[in-house]
């Protein structure tokens, strides 16, 4: 596939288990991460022992310690949804959900990447254990690789610096929420960025305007907050705004009030 080093890679595990093995479908890999291929970055997946039969389990959510809540209490905390591979269930309750690795899985995870007691929430961390184990959940043919391509780039987006030391790749300029949003506040530390905004259907501001709050660096801690300044800015103006904040132009928006 063009734009895709599609050789076999061994790298060193983090978990301290010598070399990783090429996964034996590494064609799969380097289709379903193309998005990464920008980056140079080759990936190999651990292939452990031929998965069993997989039988879905009761595995209590939000446990205490690795052992959980008592199993009477699985139907509070949630049901083992399905099971991706062996040792790696997919849980799901009413409010929450995620990822819950058995004690071995949970130890061969990186340190920098490990969660106490193997639970890892629905929204970005589930991301974790695919990168790391998603060799065992192809070979369990519960991964296809779109899914393995949006593991990639949640651990991406949501955990640059994980993904940096996993990879020993910098992650340049846009291709990280998390770390974009990290450059856009320390460039901008000593100017009004905008915390809050109301439109002209608040009282107070003018037709066509934004009353924008704002605070020296986008600060929320008490003592900037108890400084912020209320500004008017155009509404097309405030349209072009970032997704990381809106700076403001102490020269020329105008102080509302």
């Amino acid at each position: 596939m063009q734009g895709v080093d599609n050789q076999r890679f061994w790298r060193k595990s983090d978990s301290g288990h010598g070399l990783a093995q090429p996964c034996p479908m590494h064609s799969l890999h380097c289709r379903a991460l193309g998005p990464l291929a920008a980056l140079g970055i080759r990936l190999a997946v651990q292939r452990r022992a031929p998965c069993p039969a997989i039988v879905p389990v009761v595995i209590p959510w939000r446990g205490a310690g690795e052992g959980g809540k008592e199993m009477g209490d699985a139907e509070r905390y949630g049901r083992c949804a399905g099971a991706n591979a062996p040792g790696i269930g997919s849980v799901s309750t009413a409010g929450h959900g995620g990822i819950k690795l058995d004690r071995a899985h949970n130890a061969a995870m990186p340190g920098y990447m490990r969660r106490d007691g193997g639970w890892y929430e629905e929204d970005c961390e589930w991301a974790l254990p695919f990168v790391i184990f998603g060799g065992e959940m192809i070979a369990a043919g519960t991964l296809d690789g779109g899914q393995l391509t949006r593991a990639w780039d949640t651990f991406r987006h949501w955990f640059p610096d994980a993904f940096e030391r996993h990879t020993g790749m910098e992650i340049p300029a846009g291709q990280s929420y998390v770390k974009d949003d990290r450059l856009f506040h320390e460039a901008n530390k000593d100017r009004m960025i905008v915390i809050s905004a109301a439109g002209d259907w608040q009282e107070g501001c003018p037709q066509g305007m934004v009353l924008c709050t704002a605070t020296r660096g986008g600060s929320r801690a008490p003592g900037a907050y108890a400084a912020r300044v209320a500004y008017l800015v155009p509404a097309e103006e405030y349209e072009t705004r970032s997704r990381y904040g809106f700076v403001i132009d102490e020269a020329r928006h105008k102080l509302a009030g």
